[in-house]
């Protein structure tokens, strides 16, 4: 059965859904799924496999019909950004709970929402305002409206003077000075270190001596890279307002933080739309002409219907998710390490601020996060890839052992919780050419360690250990 919804909760809002129920064979699940970028769209695709496992499902455009190319549809538009922000999201909760009891005359035996992206900042937010309506929550590689500030931080790095420019060319003799660099604790196997932040290294080492190439950097450029891997730091306080980059995957930082051929950059886009059409309501803003501190103060300052940004968009720097824990919801975050949207250190950081706060073994208990070595956003990469997450391709196995998503509903409905999770590298990024490497996934703190004999590439000689913090 086919829903088609229009929603209006308000007299400028204009919210599309479609839910989707299996006549037959209905698995007593449903599934809520997020979207991507400035949304605007539903995406059809990710809704089938979800369906043909006898899921009733549902995905929202979060209302605004601009299939993510832009955020011009918030520009003097309060309640859209409501909409986008949370409105939408129980909206939609909220129709298809009736849609199900209509059709099945029972509501659904358990309720998960999954996303990455922007459809990972919806899944925080499912799991932070709404977490009576959710037992199983996925977030993947979670977006916030700081990481807005740090792409405008990023693109006046590397833009504002045309010296600090950094060519694509150079980007493999960085790589490759940060894997130079690496620890050994940072357990670099197959060209894809566990943990990336312990290859930390001084960008002026790769100043040139001599005539510049592409195998080292300008001192503005060198200059430029440090901005990129620090992120930035309140101006009065110097605090972190959001992380840097991680090294040893800089080969996949083009078009994302620096140009591809075209010139294209996406956190130069993204932060313009941002800033743009939901901070500063002036569709000529440009971040050439901004600065750190306005940025950061117009974030702070910015209200919509007596809230923060932040509260509406679910970023707050102080996550709560006590609610979600005594319900006894299960929450299960994943970023990949090449990531060059969305700083993994974000996902970490988030984590920290949970468990800092409930303790590291109620946090466990209900919450774990699994870094992935080498992926970059939602999926892709060269690292492993494949573990039926949002976005992604096709696990190894429809088992809690190689799916996040089943082992999230082993976790909600039998209590089992994942220690490990095996991911798939395929051959091209196709399943049906092979499988080239596995790897298990493990929850953080922990990484995967190599035991030191057989094929590096199978996930049956690695281990999760104790990881070592920067």
């Amino acid at each position: 059965c086919r829903v088609h919804t229009r929603s209006s909760p308000s007299s400028d809002s204009l919210i599309n859904a479609e839910i989707w129920m299996p006549q037959s064979n209905w698995s007593g699940r449903y599934y809520q799924l997020g979207n991507g970028g400035f949304s605007g769209v539903i995406h059809y695709s990710s809704m089938v496999p979800l369906l043909q496992a006898g899921n009733a499902v549902a995905i929202t455009d979060d209302g605004n019909q601009s299939k993510g190319l832009n955020a011009s549809w918030a520009l003097n538009h309060p309640e859209k950004m409501i909409d986008w922000g949370y409105r939408a999201l129980k909206t939609t909760r909220d129709n298809a709970k009736a849609s199900i009891n209509a059709f099945y005359g029972a509501e659904p035996n358990y309720a998960y929402f999954s996303g990455c992206s922007t459809g990972g900042r919806q899944a925080l937010v499912a799991a932070q305002r709404f977490p009576d309506d959710w037992d199983g929550v996925l977030a993947g590689a979670p977006s916030s409206l700081w990481q807005f500030l740090g792409f405008a931080w990023n693109q006046q790095a590397l833009g504002h003077d045309p010296a600090s420019q950094i060519p694509a060319a150079k980007l493999p003799a960085i790589q490759q000075a940060a894997f130079a660099h690496c620890k050994a604790s940072a357990r670099v196997i197959e060209g894809i270190a566990a943990d990336p932040r312990l290859c930390r290294f001084d960008p002026v080492s790769l100043v040139c001596q001599g005539e510049e190439t592409d195998q080292c950097l300008t001192e503005t450029q060198a200059a430029a890279l440090e901005k990129v891997y620090a992120g930035p730091r309140h101006p009065q306080t110097g605090e972190q307002i959001y992380p840097g980059y991680e090294p040893t995957l800089e080969t996949g930082w083009s078009p994302a933080i620096i140009p591809d051929d075209s010139g294209k950059v996406w956190q130069n886009f993204y932060a313009n739309q941002f800033f743009a059409n939901m901070v500063f309501d002036h569709v000529e803003w440009d971040f050439k002409t901004s600065s750190l501190n306005n940025n950061f103060n117009a974030l702070q300052k910015k209200r919509i219907a007596g809230e923060t940004l932040a509260a509406v968009f679910g970023t707050d720097a102080k996550p709560n998710l006590s609610s979600l824990e005594k319900r006894g919801g299960k929450l299960l975050m994943y970023f990949g390490w090449g990531d060059a949207i969305v700083a993994p250190q974000s996902g970490i950081d988030h984590f920290e601020s949970v468990s800092n706060s409930l303790g590291s073994q109620r946090t466990q208990a209900f919450y774990r996060l699994f870094m992935v070595p080498g992926m970059a956003h939602c999926a892709g990469g060269p690292g492993v890839d494949a573990f039926a997450q949002p976005f992604g391709l096709p696990p190894l196995t429809d088992t809690a052992e190689h799916s996040i998503t089943r082992a999230l509903e082993a976790w909600v409905e039998k209590g089992i919780a994942p220690d490990s999770i095996i991911a798939a590298k395929y051959k091209n990024n196709k399943p049906e050419e092979g499988v080239v490497m596995t790897r298990p996934l493990c929850p953080y703190p922990q990484l995967a360690a190599y035991k030191g004999s057989g094929n590096t590439k199978e996930a049956a000689n690695f281990t999760c250990v104790k990881g070592v913090h920067p």
